[in-house]
């Protein structure tokens, strides 16, 4: 999701209306002034159990150490079977 996304949204459901809909830059004023949101990209996306790993406290993180580890194991793995599937497709293509 987006603003210029939302805006969309906005101005579908304005075409049923008589009012003038605002423009996309007024309509991302009102949002993050207003409304106080905002949109980032996240630097690196992480996947729910790492990311609730995290946030446990170090008390709770002993228990979910295991199940982490095995987690982060698993998408090494798949990030080793892709790489290989890259470079597989590049020597295929050359033949």
């Amino acid at each position: 999701m987006n603003i210029s996304k939302m805006h969309g949204f906005y101005l579908e459901q304005q075409h049923h209306l008589p009012l003038v809909p605002v423009k996309r830059t007024s309509y991302a004023q009102i949002l993050n002034i207003e409304f106080n949101t905002a949109f980032h990209q996240p630097r690196k996306d992480q996947c729910d159990t790492c990311d609730t790993y995290e946030k446990l406290p170090e008390t709770e993180k002993l228990a979910m150490k295991v199940k982490h580890e095995s987690n982060l194991f698993q998408k090494e793995q798949a990030r080793a079977q892709k790489q290989s599937d890259k470079e597989l497709a590049q020597v295929d293509s050359c033949v």
